[in-house]
């Protein structure tokens, strides 16, 4: 004889199974702190990965512009535009300093 919980359990578990054949009903499983903890922690690797990669692609990006106002500079520096290549230098320490 099967107890009133077991009943209750067997009529959840008939109800999952025919409810697959329907359609897709994840609210059962999101809603079990195991679930939720792996779903996010996944995430929230996903997210710290991507922001990762985000300020590798902006450091690389400030230091080639840190070099390419350093090679403007020098330039404007050997053609003899001396006011032009001060600010070519400063620019070039704004991005190499950032």
């Amino acid at each position: 004889m099967l107890s009133h919980l077991e009943v209750r359990i067997v009529h959840w578990i008939r109800g999952r199974l025919t409810a697959v054949g329907t359609k897709l009903n994840l609210r059962p499983y999101l809603a079990r702190e195991p679930v939720m903890l792996a779903a996010l922690s996944a995430l929230a690797v996903l997210l710290f990965l991507a922001v990762t990669g985000l300020s590798h692609v902006y450091c690389a990006q400030q230091e080639s512009l840190g070099n390419r106002w350093f090679t403007r500079g020098s330039s404007e520096f050997n053609a003899g535009h001396y006011g032009n290549a001060v600010s070519d230098f400063r620019a070039a320490l704004l991005y190499s300093l950032a």
